[in-house]
């Protein structure tokens, strides 16, 4: 039986046997990079939250993962893990190390009417899902989601859902061989834009729909009863 264990972070915090979600929202070639990892309890030895802990700890404390922002959440059965941060640039996000540990290097060509991503180089399928002869298991499966705020004219992307401007890509265990590629305008879809703005700020919104509400009903409480103290 093959040993389920935490690996040195070869795809971050690829968890051994688990299952990862890396989303990217790109915006104005500024990027929005975020990688889920779930797994089961009972792959880890010991205490689980004491092992997640320590090993967010050790990682922020390295210069390469300092501007990731870490969450966790401990479930009785599951639990996830979740890294997050932006690049202002293509070319910043180029050099991810979430990106370099699946892709040897991202090609980024520009023009005034278009923008072409393609990851080319080496695939680090052996990185993400280990080696067969190995005791230890990486992934089960892993899912690149791109979520484009242009129109896109072009992709090799597995699932498209045109309506949400998301592409997908899965990586399994039994392709050995993949790449990234996307064509996108320089046209902007605004309705998606609208979308992730409101998703971004809607619990401010509301907080501050809540305390003009509340404003309005002390303004009204405190007239009403001057009011009857007038009529007195």
């Amino acid at each position: 039986m093959k040993k389920f264990r935490f690996i040195g972070f070869l795809f971050i915090f690829l968890l051994t046997g688990c299952g990862a979600h890396y989303n990217l929202v790109i915006e104005d070639n500024k990027v929005i990079e975020n990688l889920n990892i779930t797994f089961q309890n009972d792959t880890i030895e010991g205490d689980v939250e004491k092992f997640v802990e320590d090993t967010i700890s050790q990682y922020q404390n390295s210069d390469i993962f300092k501007k990731y922002t870490f969450d966790k959440n401990i479930g009785n059965v599951s639990s996830f893990v979740n890294l997050k941060t932006k690049y202002n640039s293509l070319k910043e996000y180029s050099s991810s190390p979430i990106l370099k540990n699946v892709f040897e290097d991202l090609q980024i060509l520009e023009s005034k009417e278009y923008t072409i991503l393609k990851t080319i180089g080496d695939y680090y399928y052996y990185e993400v899902f280990g080696n067969e002869e190995s005791d230890t298991v990486y992934l089960k499966e892993a899912t690149i989601e791109l979520r484009m705020h242009n129109v896109v004219l072009e992709s090799n992307a597995d699932f498209k859902n045109e309506e949400e401007n998301v592409y997908t890509w899965k990586l399994t265990p039994d392709k050995k061989e993949k790449y990234i590629y996307i064509k996108y305008s320089k046209k902007k879809r605004y309705d998606i834009i609208i979308k992730d703005w409101f998703l971004n700020y809607y619990k401010l919104l509301i907080t501050g729909f809540l305390l003009i509400l509340i404003l309005f009903i002390g303004i009204w409480y405190i007239r009403e009863k001057q009011k009857k103290i007038n009529e007195i």
